[in-house]
Protein backbone atom coordinates (compact mmCIF):
# COMPACT_ATOMS: atom_id res chain seq x y z
CA UNK A 1 0.00 0.00 0.00
CA UNK A 2 1.20 3.57 -0.79
CA UNK A 3 1.45 6.20 1.36
CA UNK A 4 0.32 9.59 0.03
CA UNK A 5 2.54 12.51 1.49
CA UNK A 6 1.99 15.40 4.10
CA UNK A 7 1.64 17.52 2.13
CA UNK A 8 -1.05 16.08 -0.52
CA UNK A 9 -3.25 16.68 1.88
CA UNK A 10 -2.59 20.57 2.37
CA UNK A 11 -2.10 20.84 -1.18
CA UNK A 12 -5.95 19.34 -1.42
CA UNK A 13 -7.46 21.68 1.39
CA UNK A 14 -6.57 24.93 -0.81
CA UNK A 15 -9.36 23.80 -3.35
CA UNK A 16 -11.70 23.50 -0.18
CA UNK A 17 -11.19 27.32 1.72
CA UNK A 18 -14.38 27.12 3.37
CA UNK A 19 -13.40 23.72 4.96
CA UNK A 20 -9.86 24.92 5.76
CA UNK A 21 -11.63 27.62 7.85
CA UNK A 22 -14.29 26.13 9.68
CA UNK A 23 -11.69 23.71 11.20
CA UNK A 24 -14.19 20.48 10.57
CA UNK A 25 -14.46 18.18 14.06
CA UNK A 26 -16.38 15.95 11.46
CA UNK A 27 -17.08 15.45 7.97
CA UNK A 28 -20.17 13.39 5.76
CA UNK A 29 -20.80 12.56 2.34
CA UNK A 30 -24.52 12.16 1.51
CA UNK A 31 -25.23 10.51 -1.38
CA UNK A 32 -28.74 11.34 -3.31
CA UNK A 33 -29.57 8.78 -6.10
CA UNK A 34 -32.13 10.34 -7.19
CA UNK A 35 -30.45 13.66 -7.85
CA UNK A 36 -26.81 11.64 -8.81
CA UNK A 37 -24.72 14.04 -6.34
CA UNK A 38 -22.62 13.34 -3.63
CA UNK A 39 -22.49 15.97 -1.25
CA UNK A 40 -19.80 16.95 1.37
CA UNK A 41 -20.72 18.89 4.73
CA UNK A 42 -18.76 19.23 7.66
CA UNK A 43 -19.01 20.02 11.07
CA UNK A 44 -17.80 22.33 13.84
CA UNK A 45 -19.45 21.84 16.96
CA UNK A 46 -22.29 20.16 15.41
CA UNK A 47 -22.90 22.81 13.28
CA UNK A 48 -22.80 21.38 9.90
CA UNK A 49 -22.48 23.02 6.54
CA UNK A 50 -22.67 22.28 3.32
CA UNK A 51 -19.21 22.44 1.50
CA UNK A 52 -19.12 20.90 -1.81
CA UNK A 53 -21.47 18.94 -4.61
CA UNK A 54 -19.88 16.30 -6.61
CA UNK A 55 -21.84 14.84 -9.66
CA UNK A 56 -22.22 10.92 -9.54
CA UNK A 57 -20.65 9.51 -12.98
CA UNK A 58 -22.19 6.62 -12.70
CA UNK A 59 -24.77 4.37 -10.36
CA UNK A 60 -26.99 1.32 -11.53
CA UNK A 61 -30.61 0.53 -9.79
CA UNK A 62 -33.40 3.03 -9.19
CA UNK A 63 -34.31 4.76 -6.24
CA UNK A 64 -35.24 2.04 -3.29
CA UNK A 65 -33.33 -0.17 -0.89
CA UNK A 66 -30.61 -2.24 -1.20
CA UNK A 67 -32.27 -5.46 -0.53
CA UNK A 68 -29.85 -8.54 -2.12
CA UNK A 69 -26.42 -9.45 -3.52
CA UNK A 70 -26.78 -8.57 -7.39
CA UNK A 71 -29.76 -6.82 -7.57
CA UNK A 72 -27.57 -3.92 -8.69
CA UNK A 73 -28.95 -1.37 -6.31
CA UNK A 74 -27.02 1.45 -4.08
CA UNK A 75 -27.97 0.79 -0.48
CA UNK A 76 -29.38 3.89 1.11
CA UNK A 77 -28.60 4.33 5.08
CA UNK A 78 -26.27 5.56 6.92
CA UNK A 79 -22.80 3.84 6.77
CA UNK A 80 -19.27 4.48 7.44
CA UNK A 81 -16.16 4.06 5.36
CA UNK A 82 -14.09 1.32 6.56
CA UNK A 83 -11.67 0.98 3.80
CA UNK A 84 -9.34 2.78 1.76
CA UNK A 85 -8.04 1.13 -1.38
CA UNK A 86 -4.85 3.23 -3.03
CA UNK A 87 -4.52 0.37 -5.78
CA UNK A 88 -8.19 -0.68 -6.95
CA UNK A 89 -9.31 -1.23 -10.53
CA UNK A 90 -10.89 1.75 -10.56
CA UNK A 91 -8.02 3.97 -9.66
CA UNK A 92 -8.79 4.83 -5.84
CA UNK A 93 -12.08 3.01 -3.68
CA UNK A 94 -13.47 3.74 -0.47
CA UNK A 95 -15.28 0.76 0.85
CA UNK A 96 -18.73 1.30 3.31
CA UNK A 97 -19.61 -0.71 6.01
CA UNK A 98 -22.85 -2.17 4.02
CA UNK A 99 -24.78 -4.83 5.42
CA UNK A 100 -24.33 -2.48 8.63
CA UNK A 101 -26.27 -3.77 11.64
CA UNK A 102 -29.68 -2.21 10.99
CA UNK A 103 -29.53 -3.88 6.74
CA UNK A 104 -28.87 -7.24 8.84
CA UNK A 105 -31.19 -6.95 11.11
CA UNK A 106 -33.52 -5.74 8.42
CA UNK A 107 -32.80 -8.44 6.29
CA UNK A 108 -33.58 -11.14 9.04
CA UNK A 109 -36.84 -10.15 9.57
CA UNK A 110 -37.91 -10.50 5.95
CA UNK A 111 -35.98 -13.52 5.90
CA UNK A 112 -33.43 -11.99 2.75
CA UNK A 113 -30.01 -14.47 3.71
CA UNK A 114 -27.71 -12.75 1.40
CA UNK A 115 -28.34 -8.52 1.29
CA UNK A 116 -24.70 -7.78 -0.43
CA UNK A 117 -21.77 -7.30 -0.06
CA UNK A 118 -18.54 -4.81 -1.59
CA UNK A 119 -19.88 -1.60 -1.63
CA UNK A 120 -17.83 1.27 -2.66
CA UNK A 121 -17.61 4.35 -3.26
CA UNK A 122 -14.59 4.84 -6.12
CA UNK A 123 -12.91 6.08 -9.51
CA UNK A 124 -14.00 5.71 -12.73
CA UNK A 125 -17.23 6.54 -14.51
CA UNK A 126 -18.93 2.98 -14.56
CA UNK A 127 -20.44 0.96 -11.75
CA UNK A 128 -22.92 -1.97 -10.54
CA UNK A 129 -23.80 -0.98 -7.31
CA UNK A 130 -21.40 1.71 -6.04
CA UNK A 131 -21.31 4.92 -7.22
CA UNK A 132 -18.62 5.87 -9.35
CA UNK A 133 -17.34 9.60 -8.89
CA UNK A 134 -14.67 9.65 -11.67
CA UNK A 135 -10.97 10.12 -11.26
CA UNK A 136 -10.55 13.58 -10.27
CA UNK A 137 -13.64 13.55 -7.28
CA UNK A 138 -12.62 10.35 -6.26
CA UNK A 139 -8.96 11.68 -5.40
CA UNK A 140 -10.34 14.92 -3.52
CA UNK A 141 -12.10 12.58 -1.62
CA UNK A 142 -9.77 9.43 -0.76
CA UNK A 143 -7.31 12.63 0.47
CA UNK A 144 -9.92 14.15 2.69
CA UNK A 145 -10.88 10.90 4.52
CA UNK A 146 -7.48 9.29 4.23
CA UNK A 147 -6.25 12.81 6.48
CA UNK A 148 -9.13 12.58 8.84
CA UNK A 149 -8.65 9.51 9.69
CA UNK A 150 -5.07 10.26 10.61
CA UNK A 151 -5.72 13.29 12.47
CA UNK A 152 -8.06 11.01 14.29
CA UNK A 153 -5.89 8.57 15.51
CA UNK A 154 -3.69 7.58 18.05
CA UNK A 155 -0.44 6.42 15.94
CA UNK A 156 0.95 8.06 13.06
CA UNK A 157 1.21 4.93 11.44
Amino acid sequence: MTSIPPNALLLRLKHWPRLKSCHPTEVALLGLKAERVLELWASQNENWRFIKQYSINGASGAPGPKLREGDRQVPEGLYRIIGLNPNSNYHLSMKLDYPNSYDLRHAKREGRSNPGSNIFIHGKSLSVGCLAMGDEAIEELFVLVRGDRIRGSKSNH
